[in-house]
């Protein structure tokens, strides 16, 4: 270019060109992978214009590109600059400092813009992204023009251009966000001398339908929009009576955010409505002509058994849907909706109770603390949200069936980060109290809340109720099991990541912890060793083999040993004195090995470390596979794949890759499986128990790891 003199006087104005090419790949999102190639480019070519503002701007945008382009301007001698300042093909000079077109759009935002400098764009050289999308924020934000207005327009200027909605879809969000909204007002009442591109763009076919179809239509279609605003009216009169109800039952979100993803439906409503435990269930029950009344009764009541227990589990999925969607104000107290277990005959209208004998106090212990911890969930993270010790406390419930529920919501505020103000009196007050879900929720809140920090006092109100942790002359203190195993595992969230040696060592021993004494204990063992597992996991997580000062514990060898048996190392005074249960010398893997394998999982997760990983293959052959219990197969693939993480495939081609071949060849539905089905060398039960543990631990895994695949490349799998 610099060396052909019919060539030279246009090259600044073919740089000027190919720079608005490139900022009109950053307004695609398919084509942010051009954007460094064509950045490198276009730098290269403005060292040799020596053109500094441009140069700066590309090195801002990509940093990497300084170096090369530092000794690009040392070796090579460029050639003389062109005479005119500005590059020819702009004679008011704009062009002569580098556009941007994110600055730009922030300035239509701000409605700094002024009206006379619209975005440079050379048709000849330009896609139609920047020059739609640039005159659609300028109508949108122009200050001639009310909201509406500047709605109106925007839409208008998009139809007009042929966008539609898949089209949207590529923009990036930030850009594409100001747009649905504007969308999103226009759908309810729309101007009646619209196009129907527009009614389409704004996703209402009905009125694109009638304004296709004929002018006598489209005619009909304006006399129409007082209508369609009286029923948007309507609508919206509904959705806030609807929404009284979402706030009683927890689920109400005040998404204007979700409108402009999901506004074609009411998908988010109807997820509102199946997660709601507010309400009584209706109960459809046909009488036969043979059945009694007594017999109706039964069966409904039987029926409302098996819909308790699902509706005893919606509070998990709520707790997820509405997570930091609330804010509370710090002077009204915020309501934990009711776990509502009756129901209503379809019918008659007539309530159904469920019998007693199904909901004991012990059958809705945990699903009412969940509640409480779904409830929790709903108030945003502690940095956008402040609470005061007050506020907490104020929430403390008069009565004792409301106490499980509170805990609930304590260990919520934990979770959050909410409980890290919460004063001295105020938790001595709730842990003198005695009640055990409270101490569960506090202790594993206030962990949470201090999570890795090996804060002194949190460490202090964790060491009480670990008899493990105590000096060997203090005195005896009677915890509540439970309230052990919960205080064991916040040890571990309160040492995340820290590596320390005597907790390390504590949490091993407790893991391998012979029958005691204690009958509650005896009862509990599986609880307490999976959370004295997870505990270990969390301290060395992701420490590997560097783990600094614990190369002579040997862990990997000893939960090894965990994993798969052998001898106990260590004999304790009081293992014979327990009266329940006699074990021998050897380790009983059915306690133990559960957290000793997501011990071993966390402590070497993303670590790759193949030695490791090959300590929890699945078993190969049918004899091996009789010799694991099938839910331990399970937990093997997910610790297996928390150590290979890379190795992680959404898909079904990676699940099925998880199962050994004795397993496919022979899993439920296949060939092998029916043509020898009769087969007395078959164990098809192993075989199909296995195959359904080892197929759910992939998809757990793989479900962890949603970075590393689009939302796209899951739903092939989500649909197989």
């Amino acid at each position: 270019f610099l060396t052909d003199k019919n060539l030279q006087p246009h090259t600044a104005c073919l740089l000027a060109a190919l720079h608005l090419a490139y900022e009109n790949c950053k307004l695609s999102a398919p084509l942010e992978a051009a954007l460094e190639p064509l950045a490198s480019f276009l730098g290269q070519l403005a060292v040799l214009l020596r053109m500094h503002a441009y140069v700066d701007y590309y090195v801002r945008d990509f940093p990497s590109l300084r170096a090369p382009l530092v000794a690009l301007a040392k070796t090579i001698k460029p050639a003389p600059a062109p005479a005119a300042a500005a590059p020819p093909c702009d004679s008011s000079g704009r062009l002569a400092q580098p556009a941007d077109v994110r600055r730009w759009l922030l300035g239509c935002v701000a409605r700094v813009v002024p009206q006379q400098a619209p975005f440079p764009v050379i048709p000849s050289a330009t896609a139609m992204w920047t020059s739609v999308l640039a005159r659609a924020f300028h109508a949108l934000y122009n200050k001639d023009f009310s909201s509406e207005q500047a709605a109106h327009e925007a839409v208008r200027v998009l139809a007009a251009a042929g966008v539609s909605r898949q089209s949207l879809e590529l923009v990036p969000w930030g850009v594409a966000l100001p747009i649905l909204e504007a969308l999103r007002a226009c759908r309810a009442a729309p101007p009646g001398s619209w196009s129907a591109a527009a009614y389409t763009l704004i996703g209402r076919e009905d009125l694109a339908a009638q304004a296709s179809l004929s002018p006598l239509l489209l005619t009909a279609a304006r006399r129409s929009s007082p209508i369609a605003a009286a029923a948007a009216t309507a609508a919206t009169t509904t959705h806030a009576t609807e929404d009284s109800i979402e706030v009683q039952d927890g689920t109400f979100i005040d998404a204007e955010v979700t409108r402009l993803r999901f506004g074609a439906d009411n998908r988010v409503a109807e997820v509102a409505r199946l997660l709601s435990s507010g309400r009584p269930q209706r109960i459809l029950v046909v009488q036969k002509p043979e059945m009694s009344d007594h017999d109706l009764l039964n069966e409904q009541r039987a029926l409302l058994g098996l819909v308790s227990q699902r509706t005893m589990a919606l509070s998990v999925g709520r707790g997820m849907f509405t997570l930091g969607t609330a804010r509370p104000v710090v002077t009204e107290a915020m309501k934990i909706p009711p776990l509502v277990l009756t129901g209503k005959s379809a019918t008659s209208n007539q309530e159904i109770t469920v019998d007693d004998t199904l909901l004991t106090p012990a059958a809705l212990l945990w699903p009412n603390f969940h509640n409480g911890v779904a409830a929790g969930l709903r108030i945003a993270q502690a940095g956008r949200t402040k609470l005061s010790t007050t506020w907490i406390a104020y929430h403390r419930p008069k009565d004792s069936q409301q106490a499980d529920a509170h805990a609930g919501f304590l260990m919520a505020l934990g979770l959050s980060g909410h409980l890290t103000g919460l004063s001295t009196m105020t938790l001595y007050d709730y842990l003198s109290q005695g009640h055990e879900t409270t101490s569960v929720g506090l202790l594993l809140g206030m962990a949470a809340a201090r999570r890795g920090s090996m804060d002194a006092g949190v460490a202090r109100m964790l060491g009480i109720h670990v008899p493990a942790l105590l000096p060997a002359t203090s005195a005896e203190v009677e915890v509540p099991f439970m309230v052990q195993t919960a205080a064991l595992l916040g040890v571990g969230l309160l040492y995340q990541g820290t590596a320390h040696r005597r907790i390390t060592e504590v949490l091993l021993l407790e893991i391998g912890r012979r029958p005691n004494l204690s009958a509650e204990a005896s009862m509990d063992r599986e609880a307490y060793s999976l959370a004295a597992g997870l505990a270990l996991g969390l301290v060395t997580l992701g420490k590997g083999e560097d783990a600094p000062g614990l190369s002579d514990l040997h862990l990997a060898d000893r939960l090894r040993r965990l994993t798969e048996g052998g001898l106990y190392t260590t004999a304790p005074a009081d293992a014979a004195a327990n009266y329940r249960i006699r074990e021998g010398p050897m380790i009983n893997i059915d306690v133990t090995a559960p957290g000793a394998m997501l011990s071993l999982g966390l402590m070497y997760i993303r670590t790759e470390n193949r030695a490791v990983a090959a300590r929890l293959d699945v078993p190969d052959t049918q004899a091996l596979l009789e010799l694991v219990r099938p839910d331990f197969l399970l937990l093997r693939v997910v610790a297996k794949h928390l150590i290979l993480w890379r190795e992680v495939a959404p898909s079904v081609e990676w699940i099925e890759g998880c199962c050994p071949a004795v397993v496919r060849e022979y899993r439920l539905g296949s060939k092998s499986f029916r043509e020898d089905l009769s087969a007395a060398f078959v164990d098809l039960e192993t075989l199909r128990m296995a195959y359904a543990n080892i197929v759910a631990g992939a998809c757990f895994v793989a479900a962890l790891a949603p970075a590393s695949a689009e939302p796209a490349y899951l739903r092939p799998m989500t649909k197989q």
